[in-house]
This record gives C-alpha cells, sequence and structure tokens, in this order.
C-alpha cells in the first residue's frame, strides 16, 4: 500500500511540475537572479587579474590573487547572513508579517554591524598584544 501511495505522489508531483509552466515560470523568476549572482561574485577577481595583467608585473598579479582570495573567502563565510536573511524575510512577508520583516531587517543588520569591526581591523580581536620586535 504504502509503495502505491508514493508512486501515485511522485507522479502527481511530476504531473504538476511538468503541466504547469505558470510554476516554472515563479520558480526561473526566483532562481535566476540567484544562481547569476552567486556565480558573477567569483567573477571580480578575474577581471582585476585580466586587468592588472596588462602591466606584466607578476608582483601586482600576485597581489591581486591574494586580495581575491581572502575576498571570496570573507564573501562565502558570511553567506549565511545574506541566505538566512532572505529566508526569513520571504516567510514574514508570505504570511503578511510586516513586523517580522523589520524585526529580521533589525536582526542582520546588527549582525552585520557588531561583525564589521573585526574585519576591518582584526587588532580588535587582539587583547594582549605583544610588543613589535626592533630586532
Amino acid at each position: 500500500m504504502a509503495e502505491v501511495t508514493s508512486r501515485r505522489l511522485v507522479f502527481l508531483i511530476d504531473k504538476m511540475i511538468i503541466r504547469n509552466s505558470s510554476l516554472n515560470k515563479e520558480i526561473l523568476a526566483i532562481a535566476v537572479p540567484a544562481i547569476v549572482s552567486n556565480i558573477t561574485t567569483p567573477l571580480l577577481g578575474l577581471v582585476d587579474t585580466a586587468i592588472v595583467g596588462h602591466i606584466g608585473a607578476a608582483a601586482y598579479i600576485a597581489a591581486i590573487a591574494l586580495g581575491a582570495s581572502i575576498f571570496n573567502m570573507a564573501y562565502w563565510l558570511l553567506g549565511f547572513l545574506r541566505q538566512s536573511t532572505s529566508g526569513l524575510t520571504a516567510q514574514a512577508c508570505g504570511s503578511g508579517d510586516t513586523a517580522g520583516e523589520w524585526l529580521v531587517l533589525r536582526r542582520g543588520a546588527i549582525v552585520a554591524v557588531a561583525g564589521a569591526p573585526a574585519l576591518i581591523d582584526s587588532s580588535i580581536l587582539n587583547t594582549n598584544p605583544s610588543p613589535p620586535d626592533n630586532a
């Protein structure tokens, strides 16, 4: 009995997705911008490398590669903030909860503002700095 029910469920889902082109259009309208956004971010380093590559010095290209790697790492490590606020805002918007939308915005802003000094100046995290070596 469970096998028949699961087959019927799979058939109904397939039929709904294949035949309902308006649903496909709605899904693509949401998915395509997200895909493009995720693809274009790592391309920033590629563009910088292409521009600096015309200078001809290997040290400049190495510096761009290092900077692009650090930027990409920070971007993907902090991606949780973008993804979580998107989902929570969509839930609040879908349920018509305007106060919930503002709450998600405030929470995300607090996390971003609280974490920004750590990204801007890592010496904030060093509570017991050692004196520089003069040797």
